[in-house]
């Protein structure tokens, strides 16, 4: 609706400012936390990328809560990561421990030669459960 007080071109409108008004912050963070996906979260929210960004920018409080929707999504990857590298799957297992004990895990091997000058074969056996039970069969190598 225009009024004759305003020029032709510019239309008024009783919605407010979507970075004034917060009504779609806790569907944007309910599901940026469980997708950890801004793309997501806005379609959810019905607000434009733009404005999320912006709004997060102006807003301290709003980005404390968009950095706690992440980590609880990333939380929650890392639990399904945890227990893929649980049930066997090696990939995970490496990843997992790449990036929660990089200090360990991260190193180059230090691989030590037998007195023939041959390298060593090195098996490692992974405990399968944590009651501490586990059998003594060698986990099989990796394959070449």
């Amino acid at each position: 609706m225009v009024t004759p007080d305003e020029p032709d071109n510019i239309a008024v409108t009783n919605r407010p400012h979507p970075t004034r008004d917060k009504a779609w912050h806790p569907a944007f963070l309910e599901m940026l936390a469980s997708t950890c996906n801004v793309r997501a979260a806005c379609e959810a929210a019905k607000v434009h990328r733009s404005t999320a960004y912006e709004q997060r920018g102006n807003d301290p409080d709003f980005k404390r809560a968009w950095d706690v929707a992440v980590e609880t999504a990333l939380d929650v990857l890392e639990l399904v990561a945890f227990h893929g590298a649980q049930s066997g799957d090696r990939d995970l297992l490496k990843f997992y421990l790449r990036n929660r004990r990089a200090s360990v895990w991260n190193k180059a091997a230090d691989l030590s030669f037998g007195g023939n000058g041959e390298p060593i074969d090195i098996h490692v056996r992974f405990m399968e459960n944590a009651n501490g039970d586990d059998d003594d069969e060698p986990a099989d190598p990796p394959a070449e």
